[in-house]
């Protein structure tokens, strides 16, 4: 029996862990709307992708300005996101996570890089929102065991 839950517990974590897709938009120096061809590219994606649920928006600025603006402007990003999405077509969580960290994280060297907001997501199946395993893992692990090398570690 503990085998069984344990291995339950392990298929939900990795499915967990497999289900996260994300999509990043990007914004100029010192505005918390997208630029221009973000928006246009994140039109496109939602248009594509009606199917989904966005769960996560976590945003970030560059190190330009001062630490208590640039979380600020991080935070105003994410919420520009989230509205931005609250009116289209794309499902958002009722318990979505909407953070702003600042300059809290360097992507690259390149500044504009961190001036972003990543989407999390997952993908609608069935009418239910769920992640889509490979053939060879959703084997039930009530009747038998997890193959250790067809498990997705992560």
């Amino acid at each position: 029996m503990v085998q069984k839950l344990l291995s339950i517990f392990l298929l939900l974590f990795c499915v967990m862990a497999y289900a996260q897709e994300e999509y990043p938009v990007y914004f100029d120096v010192d505005k918390d709307v997208p630029n221009k061809q973000s928006l246009t590219r994140l039109k496109t994606w939602i248009k594509d992708n009606e199917d989904v649920e966005v769960y996560k928006i976590y945003a970030y600025a560059d190190s330009t300005a001062g630490t208590r603006y640039n979380l600020d402007l991080s935070k105003r990003r994410a919420v520009n996101v989230l509205k931005f999405l609250k009116k289209s077509s794309i499902k958002v969580s009722e318990i979505a996570e909407v953070r702003g960290f600042g300059e809290t994280n360097v992507f690259s060297e390149n500044l504009s890089n961190d001036r972003l907001a990543i989407i999390y997501y997952t993908k609608k199946t069935e009418g239910r929102f769920a992640a889509t395993l490979p053939p060879e893992t959703t084997q039930s692990v009530i009747d038998k065991p997890l193959d250790p090398e067809k498990t997705i570690y992560t």
